[in-house]
């Protein structure tokens, strides 16, 4: 027993250390889709920082702009998570059902981040007295509000 312990242990262990490889690289070497949506939507910014992290199965490219913008994207350059200081994240990323609904229920906020994966995309929205998170499903549903 004592050894199938031991070898789940470092199987652990092993999963862990390959899949927080996290490293410094350089902005050229992003894909492709990744460059060319920071050129269209960040155009004036330029990359300070970015880093891989290589996981077993796909790599996770993060992005700082110089304005303090952090973009996480995936394998294939598609966003994953953009985060912003103060500034706006650029309409046109926004779902239009999403801005839509931002726009006739929080007309005074911005939205600060942006998330998604396979079945949600959640905002952060800063109003004039506080923040909000809301969480859509994939049919763009408001599914959760915290407030």
């Amino acid at each position: 027993m004592r050894k199938v312990t031991l070898m789940v242990a470092a199987l652990v262990a092993t999963i862990f250390s390959v899949s927080a490889d996290d490293r410094h690289i350089n902005a050229d070497q992003i894909p492709d889709a990744a460059k060319m949506f920071i050129a269209k939507y960040f155009g004036s910014q330029r990359i300070t920082y970015a880093t891989v992290d290589r996981g077993l199965l796909d790599n996770e490219y993060n992005v700082r702009l110089e304005d303090g913008t952090k973009i996480e994207f995936d394998d294939n350059g598609r966003w994953v998570e953009i985060d912003r200081k103060s500034a706006a994240v650029p309409m046109p990323i926004i779902p239009v059902a999403l801005a839509t609904y931002v726009q006739q229920s929080y007309p005074d906020a911005k939205i600060l981040k942006i998330e998604r994966d396979r079945n949600t995309t959640e905002l952060t929205l800063q109003t004039p007295s506080h923040r909000v998170e809301l969480k859509f499903d994939s049919q763009n549903r408001l599914i959760d509000i915290d407030d």
